[in-house]
């Protein structure tokens, strides 16, 4: 099957992102959870891709992601929506705002672009609703575009290292739609990072955001200054 890469309502007939969620068997509560967050829109063509197990989750994390892009590769879509089984739709959710940047992410050559961060190194703002980021973490809903396919398919995930960190270091084209239109429910556990049986991730989005706010209002002061 070939994916069109919009998913615009055309004669009546509503053309869906191929959209993979990626889900341990044993976490049912999490895989009804994500089935009723998709539910609620009709754009995303959902697949429940049951996770590939490790003892270090970060790894079981690395291995599915990677078999997910190899399993879309062989069938021509030009994008492909990455979830792990956590994402929530935010508030600030606009399909046309998301319709609008896949079709220039495909035809401009971005390599990822995230529906939302729980953590952003560097930032720069593109325009209102876009940012170009340098170093991020956050993998909850992740549009991986076709000319990034091999590069992931080729990426070795070094002793100790996590996937999103890692898809950093080999891409310079990561953007992110602002305001964010994904975050992560918090489930009181992390089978990919540890260190979150203990924190509330959801601070993590909020400080993130508000990171991005303050951006948001200097790009736009300096640009009033310039003008």
């Amino acid at each position: 099957m070939i994916y069109v890469n919009l998913s615009l309502n055309i004669f009546g007939i509503i053309m869906k992102h191929p959209t993979y969620v990626i889900n341990l068997k044993n976490r049912t509560e999490r895989l009804r959870y994500i089935t009723a967050e998709f539910m609620r829109f009709q754009e995303f063509d959902l697949k429940i891709f049951t996770a590939l197990e490790d003892k270090n989750g970060a790894i079981g994390l690395y291995k599915s992601f990677k078999a997910v892009i190899k399993e879309v590769q062989t069938i021509g879509v030009e994008y492909v929506i990455i979830c792990e089984d956590d994402h929530k739709f935010t508030a600030d959710f606009d399909i046309d705002l998301l319709n609008k940047y896949i079709e220039i992410g495909a035809q401009s050559g971005m390599d990822i672009l995230l529906g939302g961060a729980s953590s952003i190194h560097d930032l720069i703002f593109v325009n209102d609703d876009l940012l170009w980021v340098d170093g991020f973490t956050g993998l909850q809903f992740t549009v991986v575009f076709k000319s990034f396919f091999s590069k992931i398919l080729d990426l070795s995930l070094p002793e100790g290292g996590v996937l999103d960190i890692e898809l950093g270091k080999i891409s310079d084209d990561i953007f992110c739609i602002y305001p964010s239109i994904s975050e992560q429910e918090y489930f009181g556990y992390s089978d990919v990072t540890k260190k979150n049986n203990l924190i509330d991730v959801t601070e993590y989005f909020k400080k993130c955001r508000k990171k991005m706010d303050y951006f948001y209002l200097l790009t736009n002061y300096y640009n009033n200054l310039r003008d």
